[in-house]
């Protein structure tokens, strides 16, 4: 990703780590038009940025102190940024331990998608901060002398004296599609979790971690009437909308449009506010539902040609690109995309989407039918829901016990400050929603800064606030109609369903309703999959689809079979009959993703031994508690 790399030592650094992180962070310039910038470099510390000249940061440098902000904070004009970033900048370097309570007071102030380092040049300590929501994906890694802090997992892996593989980071991915908590496909090394902060002295090797602030889904109650709702969300939503349209200046805004509802609502508030912008879309079978959206909205829409993607962009690339947590069954077509948009439009070019906004607001939470966490656990394991792999082909790969991927869940869910049992299950979805789908969307900060304005923390607290019951396709619908009753003239792709129809809305937000009970769910998608095998049997399998599972499979088994890497780690003389035989595409979509990822990195070590003269440690780490407590000790 575009953004900053961090190496530190209270033992100063090699008088060569200067000239290796340069080498690291020139195989980090993944597209044309990046550069690598060095901001300081010192015997402690050496701070830099991988990016495109339109990436946004703000650089305050004097005698005393550095700070460096990725990103971008809205609720702030430039003025009274930099006036509150020095004004906290000075309480840190007066303060003997972190200000906790100053940073918390500016962090909830500076309400955005940043990331915040502030290093102290006269008492040579540095702090560290990821915003309210952790918008940004952010990993790091500590050693006893080492420091390492970066957008990108690849820069911090060669700067490691042994590399070990995290076998529940990999589980808890392919068995939903991200890991929990500060997991990630590596021991030692950690995903920055939300309001987090580091705090590091490079005199004493004093290292202090922890949270400014703790998201508590149950810590407000919204009950007002239904019409008082949809003006609080209105109000709140083009109040955020507005301050992200004017930090962003003049710069021209595309909307990502697609036949849903949420990038409706970014489309149709922008055109409100009076902020001109382009809609694109994609030529496939939601493009009629965006034109018509579009239409009636009053913008001009852009269609991009689905051609075969061009370039010497491999898959292993764009897998590596992300560090293997990708989300996307296409990732070539999607990159190919956004590069015909950087040509047409220029990567100065604000780049709006709505994702979040049916994580957030409408998603068929459980509310019924799960009395304790026990019951949470096995809804986790044994529900179908689209994201999910199954649990047994896991345990199966994996080489473990059921038993064990149960307790880890389960440990899991306890951690959650909340008490409720759906507000827990709430909660994890929101993990689920950080590591996949805002992975998803920063996927696209490769060519354009992006914005959701969904993930406003104002706005996500208060529909978080909300009776889960109440947030449905109508309430939503709803709330679009008081932007601009145009956005409903256009059908939702999903379900092919009218929104001016208010008899059908009120029929599908009761089959919603239902849906939300877990037991219902339950049967009604059991429903599905056989209706599904019959339909098989009577017309025969989709062809497309068994192609696609073909070519998963082959190409899964010839990185089993090329990749010694992939042999080392997985160590399991079944895994080839399991792939074999496996049906699920999502699975072996995620199996091929995981292969792919895991060697390449080892190549990625291997090439850089030059300079690093350090080697990847092959094979899981056999401590199982070892690998359930990453980063704990």
């Amino acid at each position: 990703m575009p953004g900053i790399n961090i190496i530190a030592s209270y033992k100063h650094l090699a008088p060569d780590m200067a000239t290796k992180t340069s080498a690291i962070q020139g195989r980090m310039l993944h597209f044309p038009g990046y550069q690598y910038e060095k901001v300081l470099v010192n015997q402690n510390i050496n701070i830099g940025f991988t990016s495109y000249d339109s990436y946004p940061r703000l650089i305050i440098d004097s005698e005393e102190m550095l700070v460096a902000v990725e990103g971008l904070v809205y609720s702030m004009d430039r003025p009274a940024l930099e006036a509150e970033l020095k004004t906290l900048a000075n309480v840190f370097s007066s303060s003997e331990s972190v200000p906790v309570d100053t940073l918390k007071e500016f962090m909830l102030k500076a309400e955005g998608e940043f990331v915040l380092v502030i290093y102290d040049k006269i008492r040579n300590k540095v702090l560290l901060a990821s915003d309210l929501l952790g918008r940004l994906p952010l990993y790091y890694y500590k050693s006893e002398t080492l420091l390492a802090f970066s957008r990108e997992m690849k820069f911090i892996l060669p700067f490691m004296p042994k590399v070990a593989i995290n076998k529940m980071g990999i589980m808890e991915y392919l068995l939903y599609g991200f890991p929990f908590e500060e997991n990630t496909f590596f021991e030692e090394v950690g995903f920055f979790l939300d309001a987090c902060y580091i705090s590091y002295d490079l005199n004493t090797g004093h290292y202090a971690k922890g949270f400014y602030h703790t998201l508590n889904m149950e810590s407000r109650k919204e009950k007002g009437k239904r019409q008082d709702i949809i003006s609080n969300l209105k109000r709140i939503f083009l109040e955020n909308l507005g301050n992200r349209a004017r930090t962003t200046g003049n710069r021209k805004f595309i909307v990502s449009l697609s036949g849903g509802m949420d990038s409706r609502g970014t489309l149709a508030g922008l055109n409100l506010l009076g902020y001109e912008s382009l809609a694109v879309t994609i030529k496939d079978s939601e493009e009629m539902f965006a034109k018509k959206t579009a239409e009636a909205i009053g913008v001009e829409i852009f269609s991009i040609e689905q051609n075969e993607p061009q370039g010497d962009l491999t898959f292993e690339k764009a897998v590596f690109l992300k560090d293997g947590l990708d989300c996307h069954k296409s990732l070539l077509q999607l990159y190919y995309n956004l590069e015909i948009l950087k040509q047409r439009f220029g990567n100065e070019t604000i780049y709006w989407t709505g994702i979040g906004g049916g994580e957030i607001t409408r998603f068929r939470h459980p509310t019924g039918g799960l009395k304790s966490v026990d019951g949470l656990v096995r809804y986790l394991l044994t529900a179908r829901d689209t994201y999910k792999y199954s649990t047994s082909q896991v345990a199966r790969i994996l080489q473990l016990d059921e038993s064990e991927i149960a307790a880890r869940i389960e440990k899991r869910l306890k951690a959650f400050p909340e008490g409720d049992i759906y507000k827990k299950y709430l909660r994890f979805r929101h993990e689920f929603d950080v590591r996949y789908a805002s992975g998803g969307e920063d996927r696209n900060r490769f060519f354009f800064w992006t914005i959701s304005p969904y993930f406003a923390p104002s706005f996500f607290g208060y529909v978080m606030s909300l009776d889960e019951n109440r947030k449905d396709t109508r309430l939503f619908r709803d709330f679009l109609y008081a932007i601009d009753p145009n956005t409903c003239e256009a059908m939702y792709y999903n379900f092919s369903l009218p929104l001016n129809n208010p008899p059908i809305l009120y029929l599908f937000s009761l089959a919603e309703r239902l849906m939300r009970r877990a037991f219902i769910k339950t049967y009604v998608r059991l429903l599905i999959r056989l209706r599904n095998s019959c339909r098989c049997l009577v017309s025969g399998p989709d062809t497309r689809e068994l192609e696609n599972r073909n070519m998963l499979r082959k190409e899964c088994l010839t990185l089993i079979e090329k990749s010694e890497t992939v042999r080392k780690i997985f160590n399991n003389p079944e895994l080839k009959a399991i792939v074999d035989n496996e049906e699920d595409i999502q699975g072996l979509e995620r199996l091929q993703i995981v292969f792919t990822y895991l060697d390449v990195a080892e190549k990625w070590h291997r090439e850089l031994t030059g300079h690093m003269k350090q080697k990847l440690d092959i094979g899981f780490v056999q401590d199982p508690v070892r690998s359930m407590n990453l980063l704990t000790k």
